[in-house]
């Protein structure tokens, strides 16, 4: 799910909303409309609503899987994205990252939740490992695109760009 394109995040989020109507149960769903909701409340719908449903479905997907990493990591979203309280964001991310150290997304939202602390090396080394554990993610290339140029780094990042995947040009091995 993304903030950049609204349209799709509700119809992504009515899919999310029936799946949870079907299952109550079903905590990666719980935690999927969290993050619509927070993304939304982000992307410049600041409804208190939104703000709320974010919270409450992240809570409830912790609470239904305290095991899994998708409801700690709607947490972390919903702190980074609704509160801006970055700290717990990346408590709640990093909790996230350690019952997940495989999940490129996670490890994204790691490294978002750093770069608004300022932990630029940080968000950098993150970054990169996003992009190695998948690099077919948008998401984690985008991310990895973005960050080095903001810390100037023209050079690395033109030469990411010219091997990034698209939709005409499968990812190049490295």
């Amino acid at each position: 799910m993304s903030a950049a394109d609204p349209p799709s995040l509700r119809k992504a989020l009515a899919f999310y909303e029936q799946a949870v109507a079907l299952d109550p149960s079903f905590a990666q769903a719980w935690a999927r409309v969290s993050v619509g909701n927070a993304f939304l409340y982000f992307a410049g719908t600041p409804v208190l609503e939104l703000a709320e449903r974010a919270r409450q479905t992240a809570e409830k997907a912790v609470a239904l899987a305290p095991g899994r990493p998708e409801g700690y990591s709607a947490l972390g979203n919903y702190h980074r994205l609704v509160t801006a309280q970055m700290d717990v964001s990346l408590e709640h991310l990093a909790k996230s990252h350690r019952l997940a150290p495989g999940n490129a997304e996670i490890l994204s939202g790691v490294g978002a939740a750093e770069m608004s602390l300022g932990r630029w090396d940080a968000t950098l080394e993150h970054a990169k490992q996003a992009e190695r554990l998948d690099p077919r993610s948008v998401v984690a290339v985008r991310r990895l695109g973005l960050l080095l140029g903001q810390m100037r780094r023209t050079t690395a990042r033109r030469a990411r760009s010219s091997t990034a995947p698209s939709p005409s040009r499968p990812p190049t091995s490295m």
